[in-house]
């Protein structure tokens, strides 16, 4: 069986090893030094305060998309895909849930989404958003970086399956409308039109 699928996703992050620099000025001293002088000519005492900011320029790392003749693309398909991946992870959490018609791999294995690279069409401006996180290791440390991020766009893209596995398909999709998806797994399917 063929489904034409045109999703809407919300809050795509950008990623997967592609990486752009950005200027970024931080401070790095920021003071105010006060002086008081007396005058001999008046004998009153007289303030004089100075703002002494400084600054850094530094290039800072940006994860991003990769672009093909000016667009942003994602790797949505192919059996590595991230619209696979969710599929799969969506697999697992019906039959975790109890669903035993999810039991066997080949369900999700034999679903092929296409095409591999998919384009973003960006519905909303690109912004660039900072994530902190805590990385796993002794002391916990955390380390702060920056993403481009898309509010909304549009994809479409066709999923190959056998026929048997109709109903199957249609609990994933309706499964994965439901979970964090994509990089960070902060995107969210606002829409899904079956075609």
């Amino acid at each position: 069986m063929k489904q034409k699928l045109e999703l809407i996703f919300r809050d795509v992050y950008g990623g997967d090893g592609n990486v752009r620099y950005e200027d970024k000025k931080t401070p790095k001293l920021e003071r105010k030094k006060t002086t008081t002088r007396r005058r001999s000519d008046i004998g009153v005492p007289v303030e004089q305060s100075v703002d002494e900011v400084s600054t850094e320029l530094r290039k800072v790392e940006v994860q991003t998309f990769r672009y093909q003749d000016g667009h942003p693309i994602m790797r949505l398909g192919g059996t590595h895909g991230k619209l696979w991946g969710a599929l799969e992870e969506a697999r697992k959490t019906l039959y975790m849930s109890g669903n035993s018609d999810f039991r066997a791999k080949g369900i999700t294995q034999s679903i092929q989404v296409q095409p591999i690279w998919v384009q973003l069409e960006v519905l909303e401006g690109i912004s660039t958003e900072t994530l902190p996180q805590i990385l796993n290791a002794p002391g916990r440390p955390m380390v702060v970086q920056q993403f481009d991020v898309i509010p909304r766009c549009k994809v479409t893209l066709e999923l190959l399956y056998p026929d048997s596995f109709e109903k199957q398909v249609k609990k994933l999709l309706a499964q994965i409308q439901v979970m964090g998806l994509l990089n960070k797994r902060r995107a969210t399917i606002e829409s899904m039109e079956v075609k």
